[in-house]
């Protein structure tokens, strides 16, 4: 069958969540341009992840997936209903942990998911497959072709609209692992927030209802999907340290790609003069003039980073009404610092009216799309405000900002909510696991010196558990 550019881009977009989370190319078929390492990492990881290591794994991996996939174990538990809290005793313990989470998302889920099961799942990582297939060179285009097409024609018989292909995919990701997606799912789920909104999306531009109908006879004219985008080519070359080269594609994307690409590119080079990189000294006032360009393009990244600038003084005038306006435009996007900054803002009151509220629901959004520190500014935020302080949340969100990223800071947070619940033990607890944590974090680490903060914390907790 042959279709047309729009109806293959519609496939390719299918597999969307997954691409957008890997940082890929959403509008060519191989999603980064095809080098020899590129073909040796992109066998690597169907290899590791896949059990993939020729054209005949590849073909039966996929087959699998249309046939069966995972929606084949779900729809089998779910005819085991009765049976479900009796699992075989000789699976071993980890397996048993994963059949009765797996057993547990089907009774939860069954009468939700109904015949549409984890099509959504299946079928998305088909295309993936398929795509991966090309990059590793497994497959010829016209062979991904040949199963991307069906597998996006049953995906848009199935659901409404992109976002409920999201929501499925999300589905299939917790059956898959309950204990691995936690770990990530804000990553996957901001992937389907930028999907739905951004303009720069395929899933906008595409209607859910383009006639996905092939043609027997050959397309005269654009039928020909783009190939990966200059910026793609640049990221890949960053990861292989080849710097000047890189360095060169990203002029080229600036003078000629799309303005989506051109943000990226503007937004990769503020990350190459900041940090540096091999052959390439750190030029933080260059860094900063590329961080506004990007910006300038409604970059997400960027706009973060020049709102930082603007909320500390560094490389421009401290300004908080312009932080806001960048913060809130990285925000509109779902960048997760973007949400947290603006919450930081109210909780502070600067450049705005201070208002707790608004404080809390922003960094819940945060939290959403996976900031590693909302949580513990919102328990930070209960801590100090009066009206909305909640001690079971409060500990619960500090706990996990220690979960996410264990430092100092966090770890003064959950200790400090547990002293203003009275939890004694716990804030001994967390004291000692901090502790403890200073004395991995530093070589030269002396009891005797330790912050003046931390004896003083000591002190509250071994008073508190006297009285």
């Amino acid at each position: 069958m042959h279709y047309t550019a729009e109806q293959k881009l519609w496939g390719l977009a299918a597999s969307g969540v997954m691409t957008r989370r890997n940082d890929q190319d959403l509008y060519s078929l191989p999603g980064m341009p095809i080098t020899e390492r590129q073909v040796v990492r992109q066998r690597s990881f169907l290899a590791r992840w896949w059990g993939v290591r020729s054209h005949k794994d590849i073909i039966e991996t996929m087959a699998w997936l249309k046939n069966e996939g995972h929606r084949a174990e779900f729809e089998k538990m779910k005819s085991e209903a009765g049976e479900l809290a009796q699992p075989a005793p000789v699976l071993e313990r980890k397996a048993l942990a994963g059949y009765r989470d797996r057993a547990d998302f089907v009774q939860r889920n069954a009468v939700r998911l109904g015949e549409k099961s984890l099509v959504g799942w299946d079928l998305s990582r088909l295309i993936s497959v398929a795509r991966w297939g090309v990059s590793a060179e497994y497959l010829t285009e016209e062979e991904a072709w040949d199963w991307i097409m069906p597998a996006a024609q049953e995906l848009q018989k199935t659901y409404s609209s992109w976002e409920e292909l999201g929501e499925s995919y999300l589905d299939g990701r917790f059956f898959w692992s309950q204990r691995r997606t936690p770990k990530n799912v804000a990553e996957y789920k901001s992937a389907v927030y930028w999907l739905t909104t951004n303009e720069f999306s395929p899933w906008v531009k595409f209607d859910w209802n383009l006639d996905l109908k092939g043609s027997a006879e050959p397309i005269a004219a654009g039928g020909k999907v783009p190939e990966p985008e200059l910026y793609y080519q640049a990221v890949q070359l960053d990861r292989e340290d080849l710097t000047a080269e890189a360095l060169e594609v990203l002029t080229r994307v600036i003078s000629e790609g799309s303005v989506f690409a051109k943000g990226n590119a503007y937004d990769k080079l503020g990350d190459f003069y900041s940090a540096g990189r091999p052959g390439l000294k750190v030029d933080k006032a260059k860094a900063f003039r590329f961080y506004e360009q990007g910006a300038a393009l409604q970059n997400d990244q960027s706009l973060g980073v020049v709102g930082l600038s603007y909320y500390s003084g560094k490389m421009v005038k401290k300004d908080f009404v312009k932080a806001m306006d960048c913060w809130k435009r990285a925000a509109e996007q779902g960048n997760e610092v973007g949400l947290c900054n603006v919450g930081l803002l109210y909780a502070e009151g600067k450049g705005v009216q201070k208002n707790p509220e608004k404080a809390r629901d922003y960094y819940k959004l945060a939290t959403i799309h996976g900031s590693d520190t909302s949580e513990n500014n919102l328990a930070w935020l209960m801590l100090n405000t009066p009206e909305i302080w909640d001690a079971d949340e409060a500990v619960r969100l500090a706990a996990a900002g220690v979960h996410k990223l264990e430092c100092d800071y966090h770890y003064n947070t959950l200790t400090r909510v547990l002293i203003k619940a009275e939890r004694w033990g716990e804030a001994t607890e967390s004291l000692d696991k901090w502790e403890r944590f200073n004395m991995r974090q530093r070589n030269d680490y002396d009891p005797l010196k330790l912050p003046a903060k931390f004896k003083k914390l000591r002190a509250r907790v071994e008073a508190g558990q006297v009285g």
